[in-house]
């Protein structure tokens, strides 16, 4: 039975259903521990992004050992699930968080820069007007 681990960066919800039942399973991300669904062999599975206040969906990345990469911001996205696999939902800050935390730190407002960590477990804020950049968890 293939084991699906989905992870995520950012907070939001996901929600899956196998195509042929009408009732959907939802949880809450967690940024520290993914969470492992089991599936039959060949379940056609849909997933959907739902992020929480001050995130967006960006996109899932979807991965298994004999199947090409999938990556894209399709959502709901349909998955045919024929061995482990692992399904990251991407969840980007909204401006409007990015600008309170800003405010949070004491920074002026203007020349924001963004840059995601390879790791996309932190986004890292930059400020034209000030020479350090400034680490921000995402939290």
């Amino acid at each position: 039975m293939p084991i699906v681990e989905v992870v995520a960066t950012g907070l939001g919800q996901i929600c899956y259903r196998r195509t042929l039942e009408a009732a959907e399973t939802c949880f809450i991300t967690d940024r520290e521990q993914p969470t492992t669904l089991t599936f039959i062999r060949r379940d056609t599975v849909e997933f959907t992004a739902r992020p929480l206040e001050g995130w967006r969906f960006k996109e899932w990345w979807w991965t298994s050992g004999i199947e090409p990469a999938i990556r894209g911001p399709q959502n709901p996205a349909i998955v045919l699930t024929l061995a482990d696999s692992l399904l990251r939902a991407i969840f980007e800050p909204t401006i409007e968080r990015v600008r309170a935390a800003e405010r949070a730190l004491g920074e002026a407002i203007g020349g924001l820069e963004m840059a995601e960590r390879a790791d996309d477990r932190e986004l890292l804020v930059g400020y034209t007007g000030s020479s350090a950049l400034k680490r921000l968890r995402e939290a």
